[in-house]
């Protein structure tokens, strides 16, 4: 049996989820696309007002898409960028920061990347701040070491009215409440609310739609798979259900089994506690700064213990990061099914 330690990529859809995508496909092959899709109406008007939940903002105010990156290009792609400046995290994702380096010299647009030092110190963020700014770019948790930015502090700093607190909150979604405050926020539904791949859902604050000229709705693409968002509403549900709260408080108490398996043998408590960041890590959050030249004997001992966990690239990933280059990070990020006899058995094959 394969042992899945990779939420933070893609968290598996429950029951329920594969459920209500099978029903609808059986509904398409019989009555065909547009009656399933009629009688889909209802729930998927449901989904918006579910997304809007969860980010505590109102459907309006909501769309619906495929991925994080398709939305927070969206959004870029109309924000008044010429002769200005960006305050970039140094933990943005790679194809966000590659993109802005691809379009600023032809804006003359500035790109500020904060230290790693100062990233997590609203402060640091102050201190930047001018007129010239257009937007403040962050995660809200980091990829590789699952950093909890401090968004709604960073948020409240005085600011001109045209500058955006633009928020990734792809690792975020289903295990943290999402920060106040923000203008734009984009996440992804398959990861820790795991719903079905390319779901996503972007949130426009009114400051926002201001200054990009459009409405949420305006981002959303014209075509959908139905099936996916309904889908998509079954995982919102249950994450609704049970509180993010309070699965947050879940994931905890499951990842302080996995540090427990992994502190009772001293090399793998070394890596652990190497692989631990500076600051607060979200739920459900395991990172090991494992030697590099480890690297491939551990990923083939994983796969022969049928154990399914992520190497980040922080290079492609978050290249301003600054790790350090002689680990290799491994990622663990076990979801609300996993379990102690799971957690002893990536110890014993971490262990040899």
């Amino acid at each position: 049996m394969t042992i899945y330690l990779n939420a933070g990529g893609h968290g598996l859809p429950s029951a329920a989820t594969r459920a209500r995508l099978l029903t609808h496909a059986r509904c398409e092959a019989e009555a065909g696309s547009l009656a399933a899709l009629s009688m889909a109406e209802a729930e998927l008007t449901q989904l918006r007002a579910k997304a809007a939940r969860l980010v505590g903002t109102t459907p309006a105010q909501v769309a619906l898409g495929h991925t994080t990156s398709q939305f927070w290009l969206a959004a870029i792609a109309r924000l008044p960028l010429s002769g200005r400046r960006l305050l970039i995290a140094p933990h943005e994702w790679g194809n966000h920061l590659r993109h802005l380096r691809h379009v600023a010299p032809d804006l003359g647009l500035r790109l500020d990347i904060l230290p790693r030092d100062e990233a997590l110190d609203p402060a640091a963020w102050a201190a930047r701040m001018d007129e010239d700014v257009a937007a403040l770019l962050l995660p809200q948790v980091t990829s590789a070491q699952g950093l909890v930015y401090p968004g709604t502090r960073i948020a409240a700093l005085p600011r001109p009215e045209q500058t955006l607190v633009i928020v990734d909150a792809a690792q975020s979604l289903g295990r943290i409440e999402v920060p106040q405050g923000w203008d734009v926020l984009a996440g992804t539904a398959r990861k820790w609310l795991r719903g079905p791949r390319a779901t996503a859902l972007l949130a426009l604050s009114p400051r926002a739609s201001a200054v990009l000229g459009v409405q949420a709705a305006g981002l959303e693409p014209m075509d959908a798979n139905v099936a996916l968002r309904l889908g998509m509403a079954a995982a919102l549900d249950q994450v609704l259900t049970m509180g993010v709260t309070q699965a947050g408080a879940r994931l905890n108490d499951i990842a302080a089994l996995f540090r427990r398996a992994l502190g009772r043998d001293d090399r793998l408590a070394g890596w652990l506690a190497a692989g631990t960041p500076a600051g607060e890590q979200a739920p459900g959050h395991i990172t090991l700064a494992v030697p590099a030249s480890e690297r491939a004997r551990l990923a083939q001992a994983l796969e022969r213990a049928g154990i399914v966990a992520k190497w980040p690239d922080p290079a492609v990933e978050e290249p301003q990061a600054q790790l350090n280059p002689g680990v290799a990070l491994l990622r663990i990020t076990p979801h609300l099914d996993n379990d102690a006899a799971e957690a002893e058995a990536l110890a014993a094959a971490l262990a040899g």
